[in-house]
């Protein structure tokens, strides 16, 4: 957390798992074991260490989109928070706005109260190491209680200004005692607190504490998980007790009721307040064993609520008219929905900036942009929307899009770990009389920025008419990948291109973009010319030819071809040698071109010549 925004989102987003959790318990309070009553604020816990976002979902309320919302609609900020830790850091001490002040404040403030909790743990470990040492038999006697219910023991001292034993420190424990002679069941208590390292959850919260000191909801959180520990040791008393020793083990808490109560970090103790210990009563008097398939339930329960509630719900797409006039605050919140919500792979992000360009959708584009570029998007819909009634993007593409909204995407190249390079293609109307089919194509490059997909354009959008019916499959008037060899009297050029699908789960009947959309479908098309480049085209009465793909030296694919006459050439001394292709599941294996392609040419029944052609794209 580096602002004022992300400590707010984080700990907003865990209040919110706070008050499910505290719902719930009250709900199946009695009904569940103490167990599972503190085990379930793994999930609260999980929610403040692991920064929001992580996951991919909104918990319940999506409070990081409410917070951006109001950053952007009153501060024109389109800067996207972003938690990496749990715990906050000051990046720089200058104050460009209201809210650095704030966060400096803040700030500070956490240092102050985990400083005080060092100094009161520094001074309580500095008592205990003058603290009277135990007589030989206050030692033995302790040695047999710890030997009766089979637990370990560490260094233990007296202290004069206690009243209650508690466990101090985690790395280098000691059970420290009051003066007068403690009661077998209380060290019990204060053993198991050992044996299961509780001082180290009490060090948790603590910090926890220091974090969200200006959160009531999380403190009262904290409090009860304190609290639920403490229910949690006396019920393994219990499970130790039987008989009177159980009404016994109540009675000594009762006495502990008006006792001094002092938290401090590092530090576990069985009196934990009046109000604290009348509820642990009562979970004592209800105190009953819990069968072993009961423990499984618990388990397969807290499993679910951490799903739904650490997962969150993922936002697969968002939707957004580019025809409609929307007020600055609807607009705004559209704005932050998309800089909130993110691309999860290339495919999603090629899906959404094909149909923001397909509708001029600058809230679509936003999707898939830059974080750096949201603002200029925004400014543009908001002159478009005061100049002409609609919040109208100009992707670029001045041509009316054919067949509905098909777009295709061609060559498919990863250049380097999470970022590729593609062609992507739209048939347009074309407004002349010919019948050919028009394109506009432009590259683009397929980035991951942080945690999200985006789409850059590398280039304006370029037209062109061709006479390929199939644009779906092929169209080699496209950019090819392109192989070239060639001797005396031949160039020899190999034309290969790929053809991706793009399968969505989101019903297009509003043409919505699918974050999580996948290449489906991968096509390899290719095609073979040999341009004469002689005078003499009349001596060729036959020509044989082959061409075999190569990769790692091996042959993966080949074709082969026979023509004869001067009527093989066409007027540009060129010989179309037939095309081909197959297809398949997409992979990136698939994508792999070949290293060389070697072309065997015979001319009039000749020897053999043996050409390498080697890849000059285009």
């Amino acid at each position: 957390m580096t602002d004022i925004w992300s400590f707010l989102i984080q700990s907003l987003t865990a209040t919110t798992v706070a008050v499910f959790i505290l719902a719930i318990k009250k709900l199946f309070q009695y009904k569940i074991s103490p167990l599972w009553q503190f085990s379930v604020w793994a999930v609260l816990l999980i929610s403040l260490v692991v920064p929001y976002g992580v996951f991919g979902g909104t918990v319940i309320i999506d409070w990081r989109s409410l917070t951006e919302f109001l950053k952007t609609y009153l501060f024109n900020e389109y800067t996207l928070s972003k938690s990496y830790t749990f715990f906050p850091f000051l990046t720089s001490f200058s104050f460009k706005s209201v809210f650095d002040i704030i966060f400096t404040v803040y700030y500070i403030t956490v240092l102050f109260f985990m400083g005080k909790y060092a100094v009161s743990y520094i001074r309580l470990r500095a008592v205990l190491k003058t603290a009277e040492r135990l007589s030989q038999d206050e030692e033995m006697r302790l040695r047999e209680i710890a030997y009766k219910y089979s637990l370990e023991l560490c260094r233990c001292v007296k202290c004069r200004s206690v009243s209650t034993p508690f466990i101090c420190g985690l790395v280098s424990p000691v059970l420290v005692l009051p003066e007068k002679e403690t009661d077998e069941k209380v060290i019990l208590h204060e053993l198991l607190h050992l044996k299961h390292k509780d001082v180290l959850w009490v060090i948790l919260i603590s910090v926890l504490r220091c974090i969200h000191w200006c959160n009531p909801v999380l403190w009262f959180a904290f409090n009860k998980i304190n609290n639920d520990l403490e229910e949690l040791c006396d019920f393994r008393v219990l499970q130790r007790l039987e008989g009177e020793q159980r009404r016994d083990y109540g009675n000594i808490l009762l006495s502990m009721v008006n006792e001094k109560y002092a938290c401090l970090p590092g530090t576990s103790s069985a009196a934990n307040g009046g109000k604290n210990i009348a509820s642990r009563i009562k979970t004592i008097a209800s105190y009953k064993q819990y069968p072993v398939s009961s423990h499984i339930f618990n388990i397969c329960i807290i499993i679910i609520i951490a799903v739904c509630l650490l997962m969150g719900n993922p936002t697969l797409t968002i939707s957004a008219g580019s025809s409609i006039n929307y007020t600055q605050a609807e607009s705004d919140f559209l704005m932050t929905k998309a800089r909130t919500s993110r691309c999860f792979t290339p495919a999603g992000a090629v899906d959404t900036y094909a149909k923001a360009v397909l509708q001029n959708n600058g809230y679509y584009r936003a999707c898939c942009a830059p974080l750096s570029e949201h603002k200029a998007i925004a400014g543009e819909m908001k002159i478009s929307s005061q100049t002409k009634s609609n919040n109208f993007w100009d992707s670029g593409l001045e041509d009316t899009p054919k067949n509905g909204f098909t777009y295709h995407l061609y060559n498919l190249q990863e250049q380097e770990k999470n970022s590729y390079t593609a062609i992507l293609a739209f048939e347009v109307r074309n407004t002349t009389e010919d019948e050919n089919t028009k394109i506009a194509y432009q590259e683009i490059k397929i980035l991951k920025e942080q945690n999200r997909w985006i789409v850059i354009p590398a280039e304006a959008f370029r037209t062109l008419n061709t006479s390929s019916y199939a644009v779906t499959y092929s169209c080699f008037d496209l950019p090819v990948y392109r192989y070239v060899g060639e001797n005396e009297d031949f160039l020899i050029e190999r034309f290969f291109q790929h053809i991706i699908t793009i399968d969505s789960n989101v019903e297009n009947s509003d043409m919505l973009p699918d974050f999580y959309a996948e290449f489906g479908f991968l096509w390899e098309c290719h095609e073979s010319k040999i341009t004469y480049k002689g005078s003499n085209k009349e001596d060729i009465t036959r020509m044989s030819y082959g061409f075999d793909d190569m990769y790692d030296g091996e042959k993966q694919s080949s074709s082969t071809g026979i023509g004869g006459g001067d009527t093989s050439f066409n007027e540009n001394n060129e010989k179309i040698c037939g095309g081909g292709g197959g297809g398949g599941d997409f992979t990136k294996e698939g994508l792999k071109l070949p290293d060389y392609v070697s072309c065997t040419l015979s001319i009039n029944s000749g020897a053999y010549e043996y050409i390498n052609l080697y890849r000059e794209d285009n």
